[in-house]
């Protein structure tokens, strides 16, 4: 992998991002050694990188020190430079140098809900502890997530939550620019095509299922209203209760720590897609895209209310005069509902789907306007995805009030 080591990732290159947490004083790089943290096939926006930093610290010290790390760099060409064009690069980078900091002072506890990050001289590349130092990995992906992992990642999702509502309290402006909406908003009319292609490439392929063809004409009618539907799911309204959401929070993006075979401890990991909105957004996204369908039909009332208990438990620690009451957090969620087939169009089909991610920079715009032959169908192609998608489909969605009726 080394033959494969950028330029730019030198020993200098490590030395400063060191320094923002006060440790490259005195320091003598022994060896670094880079290897892919993602294989080819397997990330979405970043080229990712494990790097290994050996290295001696004061004089006449000649025990050896180790410092694993992680590397995000952004992927560019094709369809990466449209992703990086919405802005989330950006939103990254300020999300690990100006809000995490300022969370971090509200938790009281440096570090414990994300990587810990380090200052990069480099645009756009982001600089974080490797988190397999220390016991932290991906679920199963194609399991989902069973009970005991959606309790743990909501109890700390809760807590994320919290934490910004009071860090808003101190300072909005930092909370809602790190908030802002980069994809679904009113006034990006630009992005319009992001409500239907999704709701297009379903269609395609329902056309090709035999249980799939009652549903196909009205998922179609669905396109010409998917702009005003997701942008009416996600937008932050003012008399709501609204918190920064994590705005990717799906498996993908939670990293469990075990002890013998239980999980016992959350990380959260890439807050590039972060909205300041209702937590009804990122509730939905989760439960919808990440957890066992057994979970979600038979124990998702549970769920919101550890969610809930423990968010309202939070804002009385950080001595907040708000409290999120369950009806309004239900009528959040009915109102958001869309939502929900959102996840399914989307996380859920790349949770269970057999094939490896698409690579961005390897497809064009020609691919998404051309959405009956688009790569991207390939994850709807999955036995299991068909059947949990039309058990969603006859249960679920088909009753929903925008499924027939209109918006």
């Amino acid at each position: 992998m080394d033959n494969e080591r950028p330029e730019w990732l030198s020993n200098n290159f490590i030395k400063s991002a060191l320094k923002s947490r006060n440790i490259s004083n005195g320091i003598k790089i022994i060896n670094i050694v880079v290897s892919r943290a993602v294989s080819k096939g397997n990330n979405y926006m970043s080229d990712v990188y494990r790097v290994k930093v050996e290295y001696m610290q004061g004089l006449g010290n000649q025990n050896l020190m180790e410092i694993p790390l992680i590397v995000k760099v952004p992927i560019r060409g094709g369809l990466s430079d449209k992703m990086i064009q919405f802005g989330t690069i950006d939103k990254e980078v300020m999300i690990y140098k100006e809000f995490l900091p300022e969370l971090s002072l509200v938790l009281g506890e440096y570090d414990k809900l994300t990587p810990k990050s380090y200052l990069s001289n480099e645009e756009g590349i982001i600089v974080m502890e490797d988190l397999s130092f220390h016991g932290y990995k991906m679920a199963n992906r194609t399991q989902r997530l069973d009970f005991d992992h959606c309790v743990l990642a909501l109890k700390s999702i809760a807590k994320f939550h919290a934490a910004s509502v009071i860090l808003h309290e101190k300072n909005p402006e930092l909370v809602e620019k790190v908030g802002k909406e980069l994809f679904f908003h009113k006034n990006l009319k630009e992005n319009e095509f992001l409500g239907s292609c999704q709701i297009e490439l379903i269609g395609h392929e329902l056309e090709t299922w035999p249980e799939g063809k009652e549903f196909a004409k009205d998922i179609w009618g669905l396109t010409d209203k998917g702009w005003k539907l997701m942008t009416d799911a996600v937008q932050a309204k003012e008399n709501e209760f609204n918190v920064l959401n994590h705005g990717d929070f799906w498996l993908t993006n939670i990293l469990f720590k075990y002890e013998n075979g239980k999980p016992i401890k959350v990380k959260l990991v890439d807050l590039q897609q972060s909205r300041y909105s209702s937590p009804a957004v990122d509730l939905l996204f989760f439960m919808y895209g990440s957890i066992q369908e057994e979970v979600l039909n038979n124990k998702k009332d549970e769920l919101i209310k550890i969610y809930l208990q423990t968010l309202n438990e939070y804002l009385e620690k950080y001595e907040s005069p708000k409290r999120l009451e369950e009806a309004e957090l239900l009528k959040s969620l009915e109102e958001r509902d869309f939502y929900a087939f959102y996840a399914t169009l989307t996380s859920l089909a790349v949770v269970l789907s057999e094939s490896t991610f698409l690579e961005l920079k390897e497809m064009t715009e020609d691919d998404i306007n051309n959405l009956k032959n688009c790569p991207f169908r390939k994850y709807f192609q999955s036995d299991i995805y068909k059947q949990i998608f039309l058990q969603r489909m006859k249960n679920t969605f088909s009753k929903k009030r925008w499924f027939k009726n209109g918006i």
